[in-house]
């Protein structure tokens, strides 16, 4: 097995908790940063229909072996990605949601939030766009967070008086 020292777009706290794995446990987040990271440059290349797992494969510096110990199929690597891409999004919706002072804030702030975010993303976003349909799973515990969040931030809203009193679970869904 090979493993390059990366150094992936994250924050500094995210720095503070690798520096706390042991070097088996970062060996580990990097391989399946690469897999992660070769996974969304071939599904913008290639569409997610036309890409193989042996595509991905030859994108990362990895033996096949390896890459096949953190995911055996391409909806695996693909639903991997969309759950990462939660996580790095959700708390800059929260954040633009908790600044909101009326409705129209909250909303509009949520969607140029993920609006600039998707901008970022690109390969990601390239990927969903290809020509072929693609189911992405919305019951993952990730995109579930951020739901809750979504209706935890609503419900503040409402204490706040940034909404009118009405049913914060309705409102989310």
């Amino acid at each position: 097995d090979q493993c390059l020292t990366i150094e992936p777009e994250h924050s500094a706290s995210d720095g503070a908790k690798a520096s706390k794995l042991g070097k088996r446990d970062q060996t580990k987040a990097q391989n399946r940063h690469l897999i992660l990271e070769a996974a969304r440059r071939v599904f913008a290349e290639l569409g997610y229909g036309a890409a193989t797992v042996r595509d991905i494969i030859r994108a990362t510096p990895l033996a096949s072996g390896t890459v096949y110990k953190y995911f055996k199929y391409k909806e695996e690597v693909f639903q991997a990605n969309r759950d990462e891409s939660a996580l790095r999004i959700r708390p800059r919706l929260r954040l633009e949601r908790m600044r909101a002072e009326t409705v129209e804030a909250f909303i509009s702030g949520t969607y140029r939030t993920f609006f600039d975010y998707t901008v970022e993303d690109q390969a990601n976003y390239t990927a969903i766009r290809s020509n072929e349909t693609l189911r992405v799973r919305m019951d993952t515990p990730e995109i579930l967070a951020g739901f809750e969040e979504l209706r935890e931030d609503i419900a503040n809203g409402i204490a706040r008086g940034v909404f009118p009193p009405v049913d914060a679970d309705y409102l989310m869904a």
